[in-house]
């Protein structure tokens, strides 16, 4: 089996939350100033890219959070 199916498979039940987890540290970033990481004519394309990833993510969810079946 490919290493990434193995990877998604494996956080079944945490994957939507973890991706949510991982784009909000790039605005927290942004916001105390600690590591400029984004131009800001970027940041409308970042947040319209975390809604796309948001609902293909929730289009794909079939189970609670925390729960592989």
């Amino acid at each position: 089996m490919h290493f990434m199916i193995m990877v998604m498979e494996g956080l079944k039940g945490w994957r939507t939350v973890l991706v949510n987890l991982l784009m909000g540290i790039v605005p927290l970033m942004e916001m105390s100033e600690i590591i400029p990481i984004l131009p800001d004519e970027w940041e409308p394309f970042y947040i319209f890219g975390i809604a796309l990833i948001n609902m293909w993510l929730r289009a794909m969810t079939d189970t609670k959070i925390g729960q592989k079946r």
